[in-house]
């Protein structure tokens, strides 16, 4: 399996690739070039076709997968480029549950595919209205089961839709097209149109009254659906919205709306707030990272929540060298999630490797190598961060990797200790095939440096996690 694109490899390889292994897209156009040019060269009756929709979804599961929303949107507008149907399908596949199983994402995907979408194409574009027609489906299928369900809990036979389609006061644009697909599916909104089409190319202003007036009645009932499903689902915002907070099933509220309404909910729940607050399944180890660089971060708080992740969370251990690239574009302010991240990787693997507790900081074609022994999280941040006094105008990762390489050559490994090794390279670059060829060329491992035999690293001793 491929750890580094090979344009070369077989199409198979490519797609496990960007299944497991990718991490960035083109952010001008949204795309997913590699996937791009896998569709371009095949055809709507290849098998392959099924096994890339598969790579999308497991990239999108939170589950069993690697729970990751922009890359699956991307991949996903991609393929949706070449073909439309079978995109909406998958985008079913992900968002769809049958209160047994779970999900692979939520509800609110549909609405932040549309808007990845628009971010690059605007909001008048062809695919968003096949995009929230999902939305639309699904409510009018759910207030048909709602209405004709007795005494049924109605977060066991209906779903989410109604929480997360869109509003029109948060996204007018999104709000508009559902309005204008429910006026073509509902039969209530549909009668009321009726009576005000047109009557030719020249609208009168009487017309164009009475239209407007319909489609605000329409705009009423379909408001209507909504919020009746809302209250159905029992959801805390329509508690909010009625200043019954004290009625608000706590257990029934995601950690996230807790915290989005923590100035509702906070005074009620104090106790319940502590007790997330100290789970380490409440925060990613960016977020973790994120909060205890804030100015007025409890340390001992924080420390034992990053510890608490090792205890509760199976890290597999393995010959890890992280190689950390740390550049001056990670430090401004729309990377600051990238720059989290990044740290977060690099003490993991660092902790998790058999070799040594340490990271290799790459930097300005130098290198530093950081011991992270015994060191908590906020000692930890504190060696790393202490570097970035020299840290590069550019990503120098290969140049680091470099370093690695010479490492390796001077320490005389046996082949048997360079098989097991893992260099994970962390930067924010990609990292095409012909650079990573250009430093792997220059290192052909002789007989005379490392064993009898002569010896070549392979792709195979390299992960490569593009934040």
């Amino acid at each position: 399996m491929l750890s580094v694109f090979n344009s070369g490899a077989p199409i198979e390889a490519q797609i496990n690739y960007i299944k497991y292994h990718e991490t960035s897209y083109n952010k001008t156009n949204g795309l997913c070039d590699k996937l791009f040019i896998i569709l371009f060269v095949l055809d709507e009756q290849s098998p392959l076709l099924t096994s890339i929709e598969n790579a999308i979804c497991y990239v999108r599961d939170i589950y069993k997968g690697r729970g990751q929303r922009d890359l699956t949107y991307s991949l996903l507008y991609t393929y949706h480029n070449f073909y439309p149907e079978r995109a909406i399908e998958i985008l079913k596949k992900i968002v769809y549950y049958d209160h047994i199983n779970t999900s692979i994402g939520c509800w609110k995907d549909v609405k932040q595919y549309a808007d990845f979408i628009a971010r690059f194409r605007g909001y008048n574009h062809y695919l968003i209205p096949s995009v929230m027609n999902i939305y639309v489906e699904q409510l009018h299928l759910d207030r048909s089961i709602w209405n004709s369900s007795v005494n049924m809990d109605a977060r066991k036979c209906i779903s989410f839709a109604a929480k997360y389609s869109p509003r029109e006061t948060k996204n007018p644009h999104l709000y508009e097209i559902c309005m204008n697909l429910w006026c073509n599916l509902d039969e209530t909104c549909k009668k009321i149109m009726d009576t005000v089409r047109f009557s030719g190319k020249i609208q009168t202003i009487r017309e164009i009254c009475r239209h407007a007036s319909a489609k605000n009645k329409c705009a009423m009932l379909f408001r209507k659906t909504v919020a009746s499903l809302n209250k159905a689902l029992d959801t805390c915002e329509i508690k909010i919205c009625d200043k019954a907070c004290e009625q608000i099933d706590i257990n029934k509220v995601p950690i996230k709306a807790f915290f989005q309404h923590k100035s509702n909910l906070y005074h009620l729940h104090t106790e319940h707030y502590d007790r997330i607050c100290n789970s380490p399944f409440t925060y990613s180890p960016w977020m973790i990272i994120k909060h205890m660089l804030s100015l007025d971060a409890d340390k001992e708080h924080w420390n034992k929540l990053w510890e608490s992740l090792f205890v509760h969370i199976y890290y597999i251990k393995n010959y890890y060298v992280p190689l950390l690239d740390l550049s001056a574009s990670l430090f401004q302010h729309e990377n600051k999630q990238r720059l989290y991240t990044a740290l977060s990787y690099a003490i993991i693997y660092a902790r998790c490797s058999y070799i040594s507790n340490s990271v290799i900081i790459a930097y300005n074609n130098n290198y530093i190598n950081v011991d992270l022994t015994n060191c908590d999280l906020d000692m930890c941040l504190q060696r790393l961060m202490s570097i970035t006094i020299h840290f590069n105008k550019e990503s120098c990762v290969l140049q680091g990797l470099n370093v690695v390489l010479g490492g390796i050559i001077t320490s005389g490994m046996t082949q048997e200790e360079i098989d097991v090794l893992k260099i994970v390279m962390i930067t924010h670059t990609e990292i095409t095939q012909e650079k990573f060829d250009s430093i792997l060329s220059n290192w052909t491992l002789s007989g005379e440096q490392i064993i009898s035999e002569p010896y070549r690293l392979t792709e195979k001793n390299f992960m490569k996690l593009v934040i």
